[in-house]
């Protein structure tokens, strides 16, 4: 298969081709801003369940005829284009233009925070869009991968706090306590000043968490006002009192991770 288009070219050009024409590709998803990519049903219903029920369910799209010469043309209401392009690579098993390591190798040190925090945004968006077009089995190792670039030490240590809220944010919506933990831990180890009592209760811990608890969020279209409610993975969540949004219990027990 041919290389992915690059972040750019996602920016300046409204087709993209995730398979080449006249191959396997017989869909074309066409975003709101008018962005189009070809795709291919048989992958897109390996990879998603949303997909594969929007394919072969009893929705309209199924009903459709579809090939190669005469691709099917389904509108999205995905808002984010480069994220869904972002996704549509790895479900493609297209070479993923994103990774951070990558996009870091040849940063000059005054342009790393930068950098770092470009990344770890684009990582965000795609574990919104993993989430909600329900990809996780199959990108399990890629999801894995991308956890870890962004907890080695060359990166970490690089990270600024927004960078750091949006690599938490993204372990979150991806059901990963170890690597929420081992974000978080850092946005009070290093973005905070060492707590009273009086602090805890409403001062050096309120930014953090208000902004954590917005970018986990503002995204999510099942966020609850229960007690519980299940994780794509099974995972129980609890709300947490002090920030008003659910953790995983893992997190919230304070067991089965290490520091």
């Amino acid at each position: 298969m041919s290389a992915a288009p690059s972040e750019q070219m996602v920016t300046q050009s409204h087709h993209h081709d995730i398979v080449p024409p006249n191959t396997d590709g017989d869909v074309i998803f066409k975003c709101k801003d008018g962005t189009s990519f070809l795709v291919a049903s048989a992958v897109l219903r390996l990879g998603s369940k949303f997909f594969k029920k929007q394919l072969d369910g009893p929705f309209r799209e199924a009903q459709v005829p579809r090939s190669v010469t005469k691709p099917q043309r389904i509108e999205l209401a995905e808002e984010n284009p480069s994220a869904l392009h972002h996704l549509l690579c790895l479900l493609h098993h297209q070479r993923d233009p994103y990774t951070a390591q990558q996009h870091l190798t040849d940063a000059a040190k005054d342009q790393l925070g930068d950098r770092i925090t470009a990344a770890a945004r684009r990582f965000k968006d795609l574990a919104v869009v993993i989430d909600y077009y329900e990809c996780f089995e199959p990108l399990e190792r890629v999801i894995s991968s991308l956890l870890n670039d962004f907890a080695t030490p060359s990166i970490r240590d690089n990270m600024t706090f927004t960078a750091t809220v949006h690599a938490a944010s993204a372990a979150y919506k991806l059901g990963n306590a170890r690597h929420f933990r081992l974000f978080t831990k850092r946005l009070v180890t290093d973005f905070t000043e060492p707590l009273d009592d009086a602090d805890f209760g409403g001062g050096a811990l309120n930014p953090i968490v208000s902004e954590l608890s917005y970018t986990c969020t503002k995204e999510d279209k099942h966020a609850t006002q229960c007690k519980h409610r299940e994780h794509p993975h099974g995972r129980m969540h609890e709300l947490d009192p002090l920030s008003g949004w659910a953790l995983p219990q893992c997190i919230w027990k304070n067991t089965d991770l290490d520091d």
